[in-house]
């Protein structure tokens, strides 16, 4: 188990909120047939551990189940990334609307609403999904005077050729009174979407800066953790009491897969956490506070496969979920001009791959599935985001 004594200074750094132009995606870590050799090396100069450790090869790993991953790696303290916020805000000339774009697996939209709770500013929910197809101006006529927080820009269109005349119409009023103070949260797909398809207007907007090793390091060691990470591969340490190489080069493998975006790494990690498995005579030996977690390569390799989804409407399905930050069935047949039921067979398939999940009746692109999809939407020319 490793020391985590942040200052509150550093725990505050963690969270910074930056403009666009700004975001830095994380640089890859040393190749990894370098990295293994210099591990090798390193192994065979490292002095003997001063007790006996149960040899790795000896054990058996088995996924932690949902429960115990959350114990073990529970959710960033939110109300720090409003505290980040909150100062961001303060520190800035407000003229005009502001956006905020937040990444797949973030939380923007909950922490806009608990911003604007905390300002005392009307939270602006988004219009039903009927709305935005029968050209329904009641939405936005109700809308009341500024300021107010609008925390999901994505759901008030949909890619369709009449879903985008609300958004037109909010952002053609924005522009007309533009010195109008609000806050606008958008997913990082829209937002690529929109930019091209709608008049927005020329504002960077606001987004979490990404995850590099540091940061992630500490999201993944939070200070109320109390049990000690070993890697599934030669049994290093993970987080070590100081900052070694092991826990840098896991933490900085991991940020670039994920491109910095704390809420996929998170999940990702979770999924490789592991428990062990030895012989029934040395269950009485093993450590209750040591976790192992597979090596970033192997996590890599046991990502779903998307060689049965390279079809064009399986790529317009999930294309079509990631701008829309995720769509209920019904909705999704609509927009791809498909039968329902063709769609539904085609999603339990991809379901049945790994590539995407339902919660509360909408389909996702899921945490496992996020990469290999965004991967081959992206060799095959489709837009993606830019984080």
């Amino acid at each position: 188990m490793a020391a985590n004594q942040d200052s509150p200074d550093t725990v505050a750094a963690l969270w910074e909120w930056v403009r666009l132009p700004a975001y830095v995606l994380p640089s890859a870590p040393v190749p990894e047939k370098l990295r293994r050799g210099l591990s090798g090396l390193w192994a065979s100069l490292a002095p003997r551990r001063r007790r006996a450790e149960k040899p790795v090869e000896e054990l058996r790993f088995a996924p932690l189940e949902q429960l115990a991953q959350r114990q073990h790696a529970p959710d960033p303290a939110w109300l720090e990334v409003v505290e980040a916020w909150q100062k961001c805000w303060l520190g800035q000339a407000v003229e005009g609307p502001v956006f905020v774009i937040d990444p797949p697996f973030g939380a923007g939209a909950d922490l806009l609403r608990s911003w604007a709770e905390r300002r005392g500013w009307p939270c602006i929910e988004a219009p039903p999904a009927h709305q935005l197809l029968d050209d329904n101006a009641a939405w936005l006529d109700a809308l009341p005077e500024p300021p107010w927080v609008l925390p999901n820009l994505e759901a008030c269109y949909l890619r369709h050729v009449r879903g985008l005349r609300l958004v037109r119409e909010l952002l053609a009023r924005l522009r007309s009174h533009w010195e109008s103070r609000c806050v606008i949260g958008c997913d990082s797909w829209a937002w690529a979407y929109l930019v091209h398809a709608v008049p927005i207007p020329d504002h960077d907007p606001w987004v979490l800066q990404a995850f590099d090793r540091e940061r992630l390091l500490r999201l993944l060691n939070p200070p109320q953790a109390n049990a000690r990470v070993r890697s599934c591969d030669g049994g290093a340490e993970i987080f070590p009491a100081e900052n070694g190489s092991e826990g840098s080069s896991q933490a900085a493998s991991l940020a670039a897969l994920t491109r910095g975006n704390p809420g996929l790494a998170l999940q990702l990690w979770r999924g490789a956490l592991r428990t062990a498995i030895g012989p029934e005579e040395q269950q009485a030996d093993s450590d209750p506070h040591t976790l192992w977690v597979l090596p970033v390569r192997a996590l890599e390799a046991g990502l779903p496969s998307t060689s049965e989804s390279r079809d064009a409407e399986s790529l317009t399905l999930l294309h079509g979920l990631l701008l829309h930050r995720g769509l209920p069935g019904r909705l999704l047949a609509t927009l791809l001009g498909r039968s329902e039921i063709d769609v539904l067979g085609r999603l339990a398939r991809l379901e049945r791959a790994g590539l995407v999940e339902v919660r509360a009746a909408r389909w996702y692109v899921s945490a496992a599935g996020y990469l290999p999809v965004r991967w081959l939407l992206a060799r095959a020319g489709y837009l993606v985001d830019s984080l």
